[in-house]
């Protein structure tokens, strides 16, 4: 069901199951990409941030993504879409607090995949980028570098103008 369709900044769509009194919706897409949740569960402690995506020429689909395994246990994880439908995924790195492991998807010239991610050390409040990359669709990952930044981030202190590391 389209409403208000044809009006700048105004069109959107829902939609509902058949036995379903309410609807689901979404405004139209603003943005290429734009990912939005349609169920989820807050009875479960695990959830998924989808940081970036990728399809490649062969028909597969790869999603790098932070999960929430318990508490704030976080890990970063590959998942890629396979042709038949059936999905596989690689975990890149586990962390045991609950700061950002967002990153970015790449496909270089020669087919192969880098997957950057931020990893937090919460012992130090210093940050750094991890790279991992794979020359087999995303089947498999190796670390290429654990210190992608020539100096770590400082993430100590609080965040805002005037205060120390953030003017």
């Amino acid at each position: 069901l389209t409403q208000q369709a044809g009006q700048i900044g105004q069109a959107k769509f829902v939609w509902k199951n058949a036995a379903d009194t309410l609807y689901y919706g979404r405004d139209g897409g603003n943005v290429i990409s734009y990912w939005e949740i349609v169920t989820a569960s807050t009875s479960s402690t695990t959830y998924r941030d989808v940081s970036d995506c990728l399809g490649l020429s062969n028909g597969k689909a790869i999603v790098l993504s932070r999960d929430r395994i318990v508490g704030t246990n976080y890990k970063a994880v590959v998942s890629v879409r396979n042709i038949d439908g059936s999905y596989s995924s690689t975990d890149l790195l586990t962390q045991s607090n609950d700061k950002p492991m967002h990153g970015a998807l790449c496909l270089l010239p020669d087919g192969s995949i880098l997957a950057a991610h931020y990893v937090a050390n919460t012992t130090n409040n210093t940050a750094q980028v991890m790279v991992h990359r794979s020359e087999d669709d995303g089947s498999t990952w190796n670390t290429i570098s654990r210190q992608a930044l020539p100096e770590t981030i400082d993430i100590g202190g609080t965040f805002g103008a005037g205060n120390s590391g953030y003017d």
